[in-house]
């Protein structure tokens, strides 16, 4: 119904992940699916449109199996153009900070 963008990668030996990007009144919020098999939920903080860059903070998470086991604690999405996104994940495991990246290209139905 146009609610909701929904973003899978990462298929192959380590499974998928996805996020799901919506609006909750004026506030962009995405869930990210984790292949840590958590659910982080962040809300969009920032925006640069002359760079294409929103930044999402950390909400809240459902199913952390552990108080220091990995989650993804902030998103920044980089719209490249019209078919291609990065997004960098940053994450804490057990006290230590982690960052990935990802390159997307967008697969049309």
């Amino acid at each position: 119904g146009g609610s909701a963008l929904i973003e899978t990668f990462g298929r192959g030996e380590q499974g998928s992940m996805s996020t799901v990007y919506h609006l909750d009144g004026n506030d962009l919020r995405l869930t990210h699916y984790c292949g840590a098999k958590n659910q982080p939920r962040m809300k969009a903080v920032g925006y640069d449109p002359s760079e294409g860059v929103i930044r999402f903070e950390f909400v809240d998470i459902t199913n952390l199996s552990a108080p220091d086991a990995y989650y993804t604690r902030r998103v920044i999405l980089t719209l490249k153009d019209e078919d291609h996104i990065e997004v960098r994940f940053s994450g804490k495991n057990r006290g230590k900070e982690s960052v990935s990246t990802y390159s997307l290209t967008r697969v049309r139905d």
